[in-house]
C-alpha cells in the first residue's frame, strides 16, 4: 500500500504491524458458516465483499461497517456461505454504494456486477 492508501484506511505507514487485513477466525460452531474479523479505526467505514471465482473479477457484497468512534474488532458470519468450496473476501473503504440495477444492466463498477460494455 502507498502512504496514501494507508492514511484512508487509518493505519500507520511507518508502523508495519499497523494494516487493514481480513482474519480467518473458523467455522461458527452454531450455523457452520465462516467467521472473519477485521480491525477497523474510528471515522471510516468500510465494506465487505465476497467473490465465489477470483478469474470472474466479480465482487458482491456482503456487509457494511459505518464509521465509529473507536479502534474496535469486528468480527462476522457469512450467512451466503453454503454450499459453497471456495470463497474468497477482501475488505475495502470507504463503504461502497449498493446497486439498485439488475445485474444484467448495471455497469456502475460499485456493486460487483459490473460487466462489460460491448
Amino acid at each position: 500500500m502507498t502512504n496514501l492508501q494507508e492514511y484512508r484506511v487509518g493505519t500507520d505507514p511507518l508502523d508495519v504491524q499497523s494494516c487493514l487485513k481480513l482474519q480467518f477466525q473458523g467455522i461458527d460452531s452454531t450455523t457452520r458458516r465462516p467467521q472473519i474479523s477485521f480491525e477497523a479505526m474510528p471515522g471510516i467505514g468500510y465494506t465487505l465483499q465476497y467473490s465465489d471465482s477470483l478469474a470472474s473479477g466479480i465482487w458482491q457484497k456482503l456487509r457494511d461497517e459505518p464509521a465509529g468512534d473507536s479502534i474496535r474488532t469486528i468480527i462476522l458470519t457469512d450467512p451466503t456461505a453454503t454450499n459453497t468450496s471456495t470463497r474468497f473476501y477482501r475488505v475495502v473503504t470507504p463503504t461502497q454504494p449498493s446497486c439498485a440495477s439488475p445485474v444484467a444492466s448495471c455497469h456502475c463498477g460499485n456493486c460487483g456486477y459490473a460487466v462489460p460494455i460491448r
